[in-house]
C-alpha cells in the first residue's frame, strides 16, 4: 500500500482504558488530558489515521454521554465505552485482575462466575461500539487480557473485519491454563482474530499448545487451524523509544539533576530498581538478595546504595496491601541493621511513589547497575530504559573523545522476565535463589570496565533494533498482510453457493431437452463433511438429519449419491443399508471397494499388491505402544494411525512416523488426515473411483452424467484429474459440469462450509431447488439458521454457540455487506427478518410435507 493509502486506511486501537484522564469541572464542563504510555509512543510515528476505543475509567451519566463522546472524539480521536461502576469493577478488578492476571503470572487465583459474567458484559459493550463505527478497510487492533472474548464478538457482528490481538503479559503453560473453568471460551474468543501476537516465542508456544490440548486444533509454522479459520501466530517484542531517552539526556535540567545525584551519592556505587509494587515484581526477593550481599561483603556496606522506586499499584486489593507491608518491613530491617554514619546515606533509598520521566532518566544515568527480580513478567521494559540511558553516556564520551568510568552500567535480570532471552549482555538470575541474587550484585559491582562496556554495547545493539515504533510498525504491517490476503480471497472468481444451486436446478431443466442433461452425480466425503470428526472412529455414525436429507436426494430420479469414506465395508452397510439402494453408491476404504445399489462390492484394482501391510502394520503398532491415547485401525487394504486422543505428543510422534514412512519405498501412499496418518494403495484415489463409477454407468446402462458435485476435503479431486482418469468431457473445455466444494482448512474460503451443520443445510437447499427460487432458498436458510441459533442460546442459558453457515463470495445473497454507516449486515439473514420474508414459512411448510 502506498503512503497515501496508509493515510486513508484507518487503524482502530482497542484497549481496556483510553489514554485520557477525564475530569468534570465545577461548571459542568469536561476536561481531557492525554496520558503518556508505551502504546501511545509506539503508534505516534505511524502514518495511519487512527481512532482509539476504550473505557473511560469512570462512570458517565447517560445524559452527559453524547456531549462527552463528541468532545472526546473532536479533541483526541477517542471513542468511549461506557460501563456502569459495578460492571467495570467486577470486569476489571474481579475477573481481569483477580483471575487472569494471577493465573497468567503463575500465581494462585480465584474464579467467580459473577465476575466472569461482568467480563462478558464489558466485552459485549466494546463489541457494540466497534460494530457501530467500523468501516470496510479498517484494521482492528485489540490489546491485552481484558478483551480476550472481543475478537469473536466482533467476528459475529462483522464477519469480514480484519482483527489483530496482542497479549502484553505472559501466556502460561498449558498445564496451568487448563485449570481455568472458562478456558475454552477465551481461546475461541482470541482465535476469531486474523493475527495473534505475543511478546516472546515461549508465550506463543504456550498458547498454541493450549489450543491443541483444549480445542484440538492443528498447527503449522506460525499458524493455528481451527474450524474454518487459519489464524496467524507471531512474536512482536515490545521496545522503548530509544531516541527519547537520548534526547532527554541532553536536557540541561536533567544534566543538572545528574550532577546533583552524583554529588549526593559521592563515594558510593548505586544500584537501581524500578518496579510497580506488584507481587509479580519480586521486590522482597531483591531486598533479601541485597541483604545477603551486605552480610557477606562487609567491605561494601559504606560503598553501595540501592535506590528502589516502588510505584503504588492497586492498593485497594488485599494482596497488594500485604505486599507493601512486607516491603516496608524488609526496608526497615535492612536500613536498621546496615546503616552507617558515613555520608548519612542508608543502604536502601526507598521511594514509594511515581517519579517524573526526567527524574527517572537522571537516576538511570547515575546507577552502576540495574537489578530486576521479576517472578514473572511479560517483557519488563525497565531493562530497555536503563540500557538506552547508559548508552547515551557512552556516546557522549565518544563524541567528546574522553574516557570516564561512567556508562556501561550492568544489567542484572531475572530469567523469568520476557526480555531475558533477548539481552545476551545481562547477568541472568533466578530471583528465588537468594545466594544467586547476592552473587550477581557482587559481580556487577566488581566487573572490569572492558567487560562492562562489551555487555552494554551488546544490549544496546539489541534494543536499538527493537524500539517501540518498530514494534508498532511490524504488528501493523503483519495485520495489513492479513487484510490483503482477505481481499484476495474475497475477490477470487471461485464459484458461489447460489451458482451451485442454479447449476443443480438447471440439470433438471436440461433433462427435458433433446439429448438430455444427464444425471447428477453427488459425491459426498464422510468424515468431517457429513459427520464431525470424532475422538473414537467407531462413534462417527450418521445422525438422523444426515440420513433424512440423503433419502430426499435419493428420491430424485436424476440423482446418484456417492458416499466416499475410509470406513470398512461393514460399517457403511450398517449405517446406510436402510436408504433406497437403487441410486446409492458406497465407497469403502477410500474407494478401494465400492458397490452400487444391491450389487456386490467391487475392487478398484483386481489383484492389488498388499505385501507391504505386514511391515507397515508393525511400524504403526510400534509407534502406538509408545504413544498413550493413540490407536491403529486395520482394514482389508489400508492402515490408519489415530492420534486424536494423544494430545501434542501424538502430533510429535505422527511427524516422525510420516518422515519414516516417506523414506520407505513401497506400493502405498501416505495420507495425512485430521489427527490421522493413513497408509493405503496408490490405486485408491477419489478421482479414479469417480471415473470408474461414471464409466460403469455409461457401459452398463447407458447412463450419462451431466453434473458432478463433490463436497469434501480431498485435494486430489477436480475437473483436470477426472479428465486424466479418462472421463469423457471432463477436460477444460468439456461438456461435463464439475463442481468441487471444499470443507476444511485446506479449502478456499470462497467455497467451503464452516461445519457439518452447514453442509446439511446446503443439502436441504438442493432438495428445495425443485420447487423454489434460489433467492428464496438462500434467504430462508439464513433465517432458519438465525432462528435455530436463538433457540440454542435459550436452551444453553444464553451462551454463545458456534455459528452455522456457508462461507461464500461477497457478491452472493448470503454474504456480508456494508451498510450505509459501514456496519456489516448479513443481507440474507438480518435484513430478511426485518422485511418479514415469507421464504422461511414456505420452507418450513415444505419440510413439514416431507416429514409427513
Amino acid at each position: 500500500m502506498s503512503e497515501e493509502g496508509e493515510k486513508k486506511q484507518r487503524l482502530i486501537l482497542i484497549s481496556n482504558r483510553l489514554p485520557i484522564t477525564c475530569k468534570k469541572t465545577e461548571d459542568g464542563k469536561w476536561e481531557f488530558s492525554k496520558s503518556s504510555g508505551g502504546l501511545v509512543t509506539a503508534i505516534s510515528g505511524l502514518k495511519f489515521k487512527f481512532l482509539w476505543v476504550g473505557w473511560t475509567g469512570m462512570e458517565v451519566a447517560p445524559e452527559d454521554r453524547e456531549a462527552f463522546s463528541k468532545q472526546l472524539l473532536d479533541e483526541h480521536s477517542c471513542i468511549p465505552v461506557f460501563l456502569s461502576e459495578s460492571v467495570a469493577d467486577d470486569y476489571y478488578n474481579g475477573f481481569s485482575n483477580g483471575t487472569l492476571w494471577p493465573l497468567f503470572h503463575y500465581v494462585e487465583f480465584m474464579f467467580n462466575s459473577d465476575f466472569y459474567n461482568a467480563y462478558i458484559a464489558a466485552n459485549e459493550a466494546f463489541a457494540e461500539v466497534i460494530s457501530n463505527i467500523w468501516q470496510a478497510g479498517d484494521l482492528l487492533w485489540i490489546h491485552d487480557y481484558h478483551l480476550m472474548l472481543l475478537p469473536k464478538m466482533i467476528r459475529t457482528r462483522l464477519p469480514i473485519a480484519v482483527i489483530g490481538f496482542y497479549l502484553h503479559i505472559p501466556f502460561p503453560s498449558s498445564e496451568l491454563y487448563k485449570v481455568l473453568p472458562v478456558r475454552q471460551d477465551l481461546l475461541e474468543g482470541t482465535l476469531a482474530s486474523d493475527l495473534v501476537g505475543f511478546q516472546t516465542y515461549d508465550y506463543a508456544r504456550h498458547f498454541t499448545k493450549a489450543c491443541t490440548r483444549i480445542l484440538g486444533t492443528e498447527t503449522s509454522a506460525r499458524c493455528i487451524h481451527y474450524k474454518d479459520r487459519e489464524v496467524t501466530i507471531d512474536v512482536f517484542p515490545v521496545g522503548v523509544p530509544v531516541d527519547k531517552f537520548q534526547e532527554t539526556m541532553k536536557d540541561s535540567v536533567v544534566r543538572a539533576r545528574i550532577a546533583e545525584l552524583r554529588k549526593t551519592f559521592a563515594g558510593k556505587q548505586v544500584l537501581i530498581g524500578v518496579d510497580r509494587l506488584d507481587y509479580i515484581k519480586g521486590i522482597p526477593h531483591k531486598l533479601r538478595g541485597y541483604e545477603m550481599f551486605l552480610k557477606n561483603n562487609p567491605e561494601f556496606r559504606d560503598k553501595v546504595v540501592l535506590v528502589q522506586i516502588a510505584v503504588p499499584s492497586r492498593m485497594e486489593v488485599e494482596e497488594y496491601k500485604n505486599q507493601k507491608k512486607e516491603v516496608d518491613i524488609l526496608v526497615g530491617q535492612i536500613n536498621s541493621e546496615y546503616s552507617s554514619s558515613v555520608g548519612y546515606i542508608q543502604p536502601i533509598h526507598y521511594l514509594y511513589k511515581s517519579v517524573t520521566f526526567t527524574e527517572l532518566v537522571a537516576l538511570y544515568a547515575v546507577a552502576n547497575a540495574c537489578i530486576i527480580t521479576s517472578l514473572r513478567d511479560g517483557m519488563n521494559l525497565v531493562a530497555h530504559e536503563y540500557i538506552a540511558t547508559q548508552a547515551s553516556i557512552l556516546q557522549e564520551d565518544a563524541d567528546t573523545n574522553t574516557t570516564t568510568s561512567r556508562g556501561g552500567g550492568v544489567l542484572i535480570l531475572s530469567e523469568f522476565a520476557g526480555v531475558a532471552n533477548m539481552l545476551a549482555g545481562a547477568i541472568r538470575i533466578n530471583p528465588h535463589n537468594t545466594k544467586e541474587v547476592s552473587r550477581a550484585i557482587y559481580e556487577s559491582l566488581t566487573m572490569k570496565k572492558d567487560e562492562r562496556l562489551t555487555k552494554a554495547q551488546t544490549n544496546y545493539t539489541i534494543i536499538s533494533q527493537h524500539t517501540a515504533s518498530d514494534w508498532g510498525r511490524s504488528f501493523i504491517d503483519a495485520l495489513r498482510k492479513e487484510f490483503f490476503a482477505a481481499q484476495i480471497r474475497r475477490s477470487t472468481g471461485s464459484i458461489t453457493i447460489p451458482a451451485v444451486l442454479r447449476s443443480y436446478g438447471n440439470q433438471k431443466k436440461n433433462a427435458g431437452e433433446e439429448g438430455g442433461g444427464g444425471k447428477r452425480l453427488l459425491v459426498f466425503e464422510y468424515d468431517g463433511v457429513l459427520v464431525p470428526f470424532k475422538s473414537l472412529p467407531q462413534m462417527a455414525s450418521p445422525t438422523e438429519d444426515v440420513t433424512d436429507v440423503l433419502k430426499k436426494l435419493l428420491d430424485d430420479p436424476l440423482n446418484l449419491v456417492v458416499i466416499f469414506s475410509g470406513r470398512k465395508k461393514q460399517s457403511l452397510e450398517e449405517w446406510f443399508g436402510s436408504l433406497p439402494q437403487e441410486r446409492l453408491v458406497l465407497c469403502a476404504e477410500h474407494g478401494f471397494f465400492y458397490k452400487r445399489g444391491n450389487s456386490g462390492w467391487v475392487q478398484i484394482e483386481d489383484e492389488p499388491d498388499l505385501s507391504w501391510m505386514e511391515q507397515i502394520g508393525n511400524v504403526l503398532e510400534y509407534i502406538r505402544e509408545r504413544t498413550p491415547g493413540s490407536t491403529v485401525e486395520k482394514k482389508e487394504t489400508n492402515l490408519t494411525f489415530h492420534y486424536r486422543g494423544a494430545e501434542e505428543y501424538g502430533a510429535y510422534q505422527a511427524r516422525h512416523l510420516q518422515l519414516h514412512l516417506d523414506n520407505l519405498y513401497g506400493k502405498f501412499q501416505v495420507e495425512l488426515g485430521n489427527k490421522t496418518i493413513e497408509v493405503r494403495p496408490h490405486s485408491a484415489t477419489l478421482s479414479r473411483v469417480v471415473a470408474r463409477i461414471i464409466k460403469d454407468l455409461s457401459e452398463g446402462s447407458g447412463t450419462k452424467v451431466g453434473l458432478v458435485l463433490h463436497i469434501g476435503a480431498s485435494t486430489n479431486f477436480d475437473r483436470q484429474r477426472l479428465g486424466e482418469a479418462g472421463v469423457e468431457g471432463a477436460g477444460e473445455n468439456g461438456g461435463l459440469d464439475v463442481i468441487s466444494l471444499a470443507s476444511g482448512k485446506e479449502a478456499n474460503v470462497q467455497q467451503h462450509f464452516t461445519n457439518t451443520a452447514a453442509v446439511i443445510d446446503f443439502l436441504n437447499s438442493l432438495v428445495l431447488t425443485n420447487e423454489m427460487d434460489v433467492g428464496e432458498i438462500i434467504r430462508g436458510t439464513s433465517e432458519r439458521k438465525l432462528i435455530r441459533e436463538e433457540k440454542e442460546k435459550k436452551k444453553d442459558g444464553g451462551g454463545e454457540k458456534e455459528k452455522v453457515g456457508w462461507a461464500v463470495s461477497s457478491t452472493t445473497a448470503s454474504t456480508t455487506g456494508v451498510g450505509a454507516k459501514g456496519t456489516a449486515k448479513t443481507s440474507a439473514g438480518k435484513s430478511g427478518l426485518e422485511k418479514g420474508s415469507t421464504a422461511d414459512s414456505n420452507i418450513e411448510e415444505r419440510l413439514q410435507k416431507d416429514k409427513a
